[in-house]
């Protein structure tokens, strides 16, 4: 199984061609979400500071859990972000906040959305979900492109009727989508502008470097159309990394430098909220990543 995983990888590569990202190391994203909305609960958005790893949560979530009325506790690793559930007749915001900051991480209250703005909230989230996985900052990944990507990665290894190796998958596709729609994301904001007619000539430059690009194609892409958005997408990205990110830049070790820095900070300017709930468990242990579960490692 392990060399069908590697294999795959391998095969989703773009062509040769387009340039190659190395991979977000920071794992985004969990889910800001938690099922039917109580009634009676309100909400309040935390921005905590000094935050490290997984047993940075759980520190968090055992104080909070010591108040009366706290509901729920979603703390983002990367961003800082946290937010709180709880019943408003019986504990305030304000109650919370400091409950945090005394437990050795700085909060200060962001946002509050009473009972009435919170289900609000949790009935559009459920709307959303019905044809949404996950928004990356403004853009939406569709559950049709997220398991057609998943769907093209079994067949390209000859497993389409693996439920076991699709579930496998659903992480690994999930953070190649999630890097590239920050990317794109990112390069939006610059207001970012690849032509189709450059698009097309990049085309015709491959074909003279592979003559069989059409059937490599429609093997790996299902479509020539499918093909063209995603190799648009890819000059878009390295459009916004030469003229926005490395400006200029000419040294290759202060290139690097200037890229991998872009990278690390690049989470904690994207809001990622995850809709889908198995998506949201495969994200919530990967981001558990410290052994002990004693606050140790924040030391």
């Amino acid at each position: 199984m392990e060399g069908t995983v590697q294999t795959m990888r391998k095969r989703s590569y773009l062509l040769v061609g387009l340039v190659v990202v190395t991979a977000i190391t920071a794992i985004i994203g969990f889910l800001f979400t938690s099922g039917p909305a109580n009634a009676s609960l309100a909400m309040t958005e935390l921005q905590v500071q000094k935050l490290t790893c997984g047993s940075c949560v759980e520190n968090i979530t055992t104080a909070l859990s010591k108040l009366d009325g706290v509901d729920t506790v979603d703390v983002n690793l990367t961003t800082g972000r946290s937010r709180i559930t709880f019943a408003p007749d019986r504990v305030s915001p304000a109650t919370i906040a400091a409950t945090v900051s005394a437990a050795g991480y700085p909060a200060e209250i962001e946002q509050e959305l009473t009972a009435e703005q919170y289900r609000a909230l949790q009935q559009e989230t459920a709307r959303l979900s019905e044809l949404y996985v996950a928004k990356i900052g403004d853009r939406l990944l569709s559950r049709k492109e997220f398991n057609a990507a998943i769907d093209q990665q079994l067949t390209l290894a000859g497993n389409a009727d693996q439920p076991e190796l699709r579930t496998q998958l659903t992480a690994q596709i999930w953070l190649m989508l999630q890097q590239r729609l920050m990317l794109l994301e990112a390069a939006t904001r610059n207001e970012v502008v690849v032509q189709d007619g450059e698009v097309d000539l990049q085309i015709r430059a491959m074909r003279k470097q592979q003559p069989d690009l059409d059937s490599v194609i429609q093997s790996r892409y299902g479509s020539a159309e499918n093909f063209t958005r995603q190799l648009k997408e890819q000059m878009i990205i390295q459009r916004n990394i030469t003229d926005h990110v490395l400006a200029g830049e000419t040294d290759p070790q202060k290139r690097r430098a200037l890229f991998e820095g872009w990278l690390e900070d690049l989470p904690s300017t994207i809001d990622v909220i995850i809709y889908d709930q198995q998506l949201k468990q495969l994200t919530r242990s990967a981001a558990g990543g410290c052994s002990g579960g004693n606050g140790s490692c924040c030391s």
